[in-house]
Protein backbone atom coordinates (compact mmCIF):
# COMPACT_ATOMS: atom_id res chain seq x y z
CA UNK A 1 0.00 0.00 0.00
CA UNK A 2 1.59 3.27 -1.04
CA UNK A 3 2.42 5.89 1.72
CA UNK A 4 1.30 9.38 1.54
CA UNK A 5 3.54 12.11 2.19
CA UNK A 6 3.48 14.25 5.84
CA UNK A 7 2.92 17.22 3.98
CA UNK A 8 0.21 16.04 2.20
CA UNK A 9 -0.80 14.05 5.59
CA UNK A 10 -1.33 17.73 6.64
CA UNK A 11 -2.84 19.53 3.77
CA UNK A 12 -5.15 16.84 3.37
CA UNK A 13 -6.54 16.53 7.57
CA UNK A 14 -6.42 20.79 7.26
CA UNK A 15 -8.79 20.64 4.38
CA UNK A 16 -11.09 18.12 5.99
CA UNK A 17 -10.53 19.17 9.26
CA UNK A 18 -13.61 21.36 10.58
CA UNK A 19 -14.82 22.69 14.11
CA UNK A 20 -16.96 19.90 15.64
CA UNK A 21 -17.42 21.74 18.43
CA UNK A 22 -19.04 24.49 17.08
CA UNK A 23 -22.60 23.42 17.50
CA UNK A 24 -21.98 22.16 20.77
CA UNK A 25 -20.76 25.67 22.08
CA UNK A 26 -23.34 28.11 20.39
CA UNK A 27 -25.72 25.91 22.00
CA UNK A 28 -23.84 26.31 25.70
CA UNK A 29 -23.59 29.64 24.86
CA UNK A 30 -26.87 30.19 24.65
CA UNK A 31 -27.95 28.44 27.57
CA UNK A 32 -24.93 30.10 30.00
CA UNK A 33 -26.21 33.43 28.62
CA UNK A 34 -29.56 32.67 30.18
CA UNK A 35 -28.42 31.70 33.58
CA UNK A 36 -26.41 34.39 33.73
CA UNK A 37 -28.59 37.15 32.77
CA UNK A 38 -31.06 35.06 35.25
CA UNK A 39 -28.46 35.08 37.93
CA UNK A 40 -27.52 38.56 37.45
CA UNK A 41 -31.32 39.76 37.65
CA UNK A 42 -31.71 37.72 40.86
CA UNK A 43 -28.83 38.98 42.38
CA UNK A 44 -30.09 42.66 41.80
CA UNK A 45 -33.68 41.82 43.20
CA UNK A 46 -34.52 43.06 39.77
CA UNK A 47 -38.46 43.65 38.99
CA UNK A 48 -39.62 40.73 36.38
CA UNK A 49 -43.78 41.29 36.22
CA UNK A 50 -44.45 39.50 39.58
CA UNK A 51 -43.27 35.64 38.38
CA UNK A 52 -41.59 33.89 40.26
CA UNK A 53 -40.44 32.23 36.68
CA UNK A 54 -39.32 34.74 34.53
CA UNK A 55 -39.56 35.49 30.81
CA UNK A 56 -36.11 34.76 29.41
CA UNK A 57 -36.04 38.43 28.14
CA UNK A 58 -37.34 40.09 30.84
CA UNK A 59 -33.90 38.81 32.62
CA UNK A 60 -31.66 40.40 29.67
CA UNK A 61 -33.90 43.60 29.68
CA UNK A 62 -31.42 46.34 31.33
CA UNK A 63 -28.08 47.83 31.33
CA UNK A 64 -26.03 45.49 32.23
CA UNK A 65 -27.72 42.46 31.77
CA UNK A 66 -29.00 43.25 28.61
CA UNK A 67 -25.44 43.81 27.02
CA UNK A 68 -24.79 40.47 27.99
CA UNK A 69 -27.72 38.89 26.70
CA UNK A 70 -27.69 40.91 23.27
CA UNK A 71 -23.77 39.89 22.62
CA UNK A 72 -24.56 36.20 24.02
CA UNK A 73 -27.62 35.57 21.82
CA UNK A 74 -26.37 36.87 18.92
CA UNK A 75 -23.05 34.67 18.65
CA UNK A 76 -25.45 31.84 19.37
CA UNK A 77 -27.49 32.90 16.74
CA UNK A 78 -24.67 32.66 14.40
CA UNK A 79 -22.68 29.87 15.86
CA UNK A 80 -26.01 27.97 15.27
CA UNK A 81 -26.54 28.80 11.58
CA UNK A 82 -23.14 28.19 11.11
CA UNK A 83 -22.70 24.87 12.99
CA UNK A 84 -26.20 23.92 10.78
CA UNK A 85 -24.08 24.21 7.55
CA UNK A 86 -21.57 22.06 8.64
CA UNK A 87 -23.34 19.80 9.72
CA UNK A 88 -24.78 19.47 6.35
CA UNK A 89 -22.06 19.80 4.67
CA UNK A 90 -19.84 17.32 6.55
CA UNK A 91 -22.90 14.61 6.10
CA UNK A 92 -24.50 15.56 3.08
CA UNK A 93 -22.06 17.76 0.69
CA UNK A 94 -20.20 15.12 -1.24
CA UNK A 95 -23.83 13.12 -1.92
CA UNK A 96 -25.55 12.18 -5.06
CA UNK A 97 -28.00 15.47 -5.59
CA UNK A 98 -31.69 13.87 -6.31
CA UNK A 99 -34.74 15.85 -6.06
CA UNK A 100 -36.67 15.71 -2.17
CA UNK A 101 -33.96 13.35 -1.38
CA UNK A 102 -32.52 13.65 2.61
CA UNK A 103 -29.87 16.12 1.41
CA UNK A 104 -32.54 18.56 -0.19
CA UNK A 105 -34.80 18.56 2.80
CA UNK A 106 -31.83 18.58 5.27
CA UNK A 107 -30.52 21.68 3.28
CA UNK A 108 -34.30 23.17 3.45
CA UNK A 109 -34.17 23.25 7.15
CA UNK A 110 -31.01 24.74 7.20
CA UNK A 111 -32.23 27.38 5.01
CA UNK A 112 -34.71 28.05 7.37
CA UNK A 113 -32.55 27.96 10.44
CA UNK A 114 -30.10 30.58 8.69
CA UNK A 115 -33.39 32.81 8.21
CA UNK A 116 -34.77 32.82 11.14
CA UNK A 117 -30.82 34.27 12.72
CA UNK A 118 -31.39 37.63 12.16
CA UNK A 119 -34.72 37.22 14.21
CA UNK A 120 -32.72 36.05 17.06
CA UNK A 121 -30.49 38.55 17.00
CA UNK A 122 -33.24 41.40 16.46
CA UNK A 123 -35.22 39.86 19.53
CA UNK A 124 -32.13 40.20 21.47
CA UNK A 125 -31.30 43.76 20.83
CA UNK A 126 -34.80 44.85 20.64
CA UNK A 127 -36.09 44.60 24.97
CA UNK A 128 -39.59 44.32 25.85
CA UNK A 129 -39.27 47.91 27.77
CA UNK A 130 -38.04 50.01 24.55
CA UNK A 131 -39.37 47.77 21.79
CA UNK A 132 -42.17 45.71 22.52
CA UNK A 133 -43.84 45.24 18.93
CA UNK A 134 -40.00 44.49 17.31
CA UNK A 135 -39.24 42.01 20.24
CA UNK A 136 -42.81 40.17 20.17
CA UNK A 137 -42.96 39.61 16.27
CA UNK A 138 -39.25 38.64 16.18
CA UNK A 139 -39.76 36.37 18.89
CA UNK A 140 -42.89 34.64 17.08
CA UNK A 141 -41.45 34.64 13.72
CA UNK A 142 -38.13 32.92 15.24
CA UNK A 143 -40.15 30.52 16.83
CA UNK A 144 -41.70 29.65 13.86
CA UNK A 145 -39.52 29.00 11.55
CA UNK A 146 -37.18 27.31 13.87
CA UNK A 147 -40.18 24.87 14.25
CA UNK A 148 -40.55 24.42 10.86
CA UNK A 149 -36.83 23.86 10.47
CA UNK A 150 -37.11 20.93 13.44
CA UNK A 151 -39.68 19.29 11.75
CA UNK A 152 -37.66 19.56 8.31
CA UNK A 153 -34.69 18.38 9.92
CA UNK A 154 -36.34 15.45 11.52
CA UNK A 155 -37.82 13.92 8.55
CA UNK A 156 -34.80 14.52 6.67
CA UNK A 157 -32.31 12.91 8.95
CA UNK A 158 -34.78 10.04 10.14
CA UNK A 159 -34.61 9.03 6.66
CA UNK A 160 -31.09 8.93 6.18
CA UNK A 161 -28.92 5.35 7.01
CA UNK A 162 -26.08 6.11 9.78
CA UNK A 163 -22.97 4.30 9.23
CA UNK A 164 -21.99 4.04 13.19
CA UNK A 165 -23.70 3.80 16.58
CA UNK A 166 -22.55 7.13 17.70
CA UNK A 167 -24.51 8.79 14.72
CA UNK A 168 -27.35 6.69 15.35
CA UNK A 169 -27.29 7.45 18.96
CA UNK A 170 -27.22 11.19 18.26
CA UNK A 171 -30.18 10.96 15.94
CA UNK A 172 -32.23 9.13 18.82
CA UNK A 173 -31.17 11.75 21.10
CA UNK A 174 -32.32 14.46 18.35
CA UNK A 175 -36.00 12.60 17.77
CA UNK A 176 -36.13 12.88 21.55
CA UNK A 177 -35.59 16.47 21.81
CA UNK A 178 -37.59 17.50 18.77
CA UNK A 179 -40.72 16.12 20.35
CA UNK A 180 -39.98 17.37 23.79
CA UNK A 181 -39.71 21.00 21.79
CA UNK A 182 -42.48 20.68 19.62
CA UNK A 183 -44.59 19.65 22.81
CA UNK A 184 -42.75 22.65 24.58
CA UNK A 185 -43.98 25.35 21.97
CA UNK A 186 -47.46 24.47 22.01
CA UNK A 187 -47.92 24.62 25.35
CA UNK A 188 -45.37 28.54 24.96
CA UNK A 189 -47.18 30.10 22.17
CA UNK A 190 -50.71 28.82 20.84
CA UNK A 191 -51.82 26.92 23.81
CA UNK A 192 -50.20 29.84 26.22
CA UNK A 193 -51.32 32.65 24.14
CA UNK A 194 -54.79 31.43 24.01
CA UNK A 195 -55.38 30.84 27.58
CA UNK A 196 -53.95 33.99 29.05
CA UNK A 197 -55.02 36.83 29.99
CA UNK A 198 -53.82 40.41 28.67
CA UNK A 199 -50.92 42.17 30.71
CA UNK A 200 -50.35 45.77 30.96
CA UNK A 201 -48.06 48.17 31.87
CA UNK A 202 -46.91 48.71 35.52
CA UNK A 203 -47.79 51.58 36.88
CA UNK A 204 -45.71 54.57 38.79
CA UNK A 205 -47.59 53.91 42.10
CA UNK A 206 -47.00 50.42 42.03
CA UNK A 207 -43.77 50.62 40.97
CA UNK A 208 -42.62 53.17 43.93
CA UNK A 209 -45.66 51.97 46.64
CA UNK A 210 -46.17 48.46 45.71
CA UNK A 211 -43.01 46.86 44.42
CA UNK A 212 -41.04 49.48 46.17
CA UNK A 213 -38.59 49.76 43.39
CA UNK A 214 -37.28 53.10 44.55
CA UNK A 215 -38.45 56.57 43.55
CA UNK A 216 -35.55 57.35 41.23
CA UNK A 217 -35.65 54.08 39.19
CA UNK A 218 -39.15 53.89 38.51
CA UNK A 219 -38.92 57.64 36.78
CA UNK A 220 -36.24 56.30 34.63
CA UNK A 221 -38.95 53.87 33.73
CA UNK A 222 -41.36 56.38 33.14
CA UNK A 223 -43.77 55.69 29.86
CA UNK A 224 -43.44 58.53 28.11
CA UNK A 225 -46.91 58.02 26.17
CA UNK A 226 -48.42 58.00 29.73
CA UNK A 227 -46.62 59.83 32.54
CA UNK A 228 -48.71 57.59 35.09
CA UNK A 229 -47.34 54.12 33.86
CA UNK A 230 -43.70 52.58 33.42
CA UNK A 231 -42.36 50.86 30.54
CA UNK A 232 -42.12 47.81 32.84
CA UNK A 233 -45.02 44.93 32.36
CA UNK A 234 -46.99 43.25 34.78
CA UNK A 235 -48.33 39.74 34.68
CA UNK A 236 -49.17 39.77 38.16
CA UNK A 237 -53.17 39.72 36.55
CA UNK A 238 -53.00 35.98 35.49
CA UNK A 239 -49.24 34.76 37.22
CA UNK A 240 -50.46 30.79 36.82
CA UNK A 241 -50.34 30.78 33.16
CA UNK A 242 -47.72 33.57 32.59
CA UNK A 243 -45.36 30.89 34.60
CA UNK A 244 -46.65 28.22 32.84
CA UNK A 245 -45.54 29.99 29.19
CA UNK A 246 -42.37 31.11 31.04
CA UNK A 247 -41.03 27.73 31.69
CA UNK A 248 -42.40 26.27 28.84
CA UNK A 249 -39.89 29.29 26.65
CA UNK A 250 -36.88 28.11 28.67
CA UNK A 251 -37.61 24.07 28.25
CA UNK A 252 -38.36 25.12 24.76
CA UNK A 253 -35.50 27.14 24.31
CA UNK A 254 -33.26 24.39 25.46
CA UNK A 255 -34.59 21.43 23.65
CA UNK A 256 -33.92 23.49 21.21
CA UNK A 257 -30.80 24.47 21.25
CA UNK A 258 -29.95 20.92 22.50
CA UNK A 259 -30.70 19.69 18.92
CA UNK A 260 -28.77 21.92 17.31
CA UNK A 261 -25.33 21.25 19.59
CA UNK A 262 -25.99 17.45 19.30
CA UNK A 263 -24.57 18.13 15.61
CA UNK A 264 -21.29 18.21 17.08
CA UNK A 265 -21.59 14.40 17.67
CA UNK A 266 -21.91 13.61 13.88
CA UNK A 267 -19.12 16.53 13.13
CA UNK A 268 -16.84 14.47 15.49
CA UNK A 269 -17.18 10.99 14.02
CA UNK A 270 -16.62 12.62 11.02
CA UNK A 271 -13.14 14.24 11.86
CA UNK A 272 -10.19 12.67 10.58
CA UNK A 273 -7.40 11.50 12.90
CA UNK A 274 -3.63 12.59 12.27
CA UNK A 275 -2.94 9.18 11.53
CA UNK A 276 -5.46 8.24 8.93
CA UNK A 277 -4.24 8.66 4.86
CA UNK A 278 -7.41 10.04 3.48
CA UNK A 279 -11.00 11.70 5.21
CA UNK A 280 -13.52 9.24 6.56
CA UNK A 281 -16.51 8.25 4.59
CA UNK A 282 -19.78 9.83 5.66
CA UNK A 283 -21.66 9.45 8.17
CA UNK A 284 -25.07 9.36 6.16
CA UNK A 285 -26.83 8.56 2.98
CA UNK A 286 -29.90 7.89 1.88
CA UNK A 287 -31.86 4.67 3.15
CA UNK A 288 -32.61 2.56 -0.01
CA UNK A 289 -35.61 1.51 -1.21
CA UNK A 290 -37.37 -1.19 -0.47
CA UNK A 291 -37.77 -3.41 -2.88
CA UNK A 292 -41.03 -4.68 -4.05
Amino acid sequence: RPSVHPLMMMKLVALHSVPWWLPAAASALGVLTYFICGAMALASNAYVGGMAWPYISDTGREPPRYYVFAVGVTLTAIGNAYGNWLFWRETFGSTKRVCCASADVSLAAVGLVALSAPFLVSLACFSTIEYPTIHDISAYIFFILETIAVITQTVALNRTKWSTARTLLAQRLRNGLAGAYIVLFIIYLPVGLAVNCPWGRLSMRECIEEQQLGEEYCQSMELKSDPSSTKLWDYSGCVQTNNMRAIAQTLCVVCLLSFHGSFSINLAEAEPTSGSESAPERSASDKPAQSA
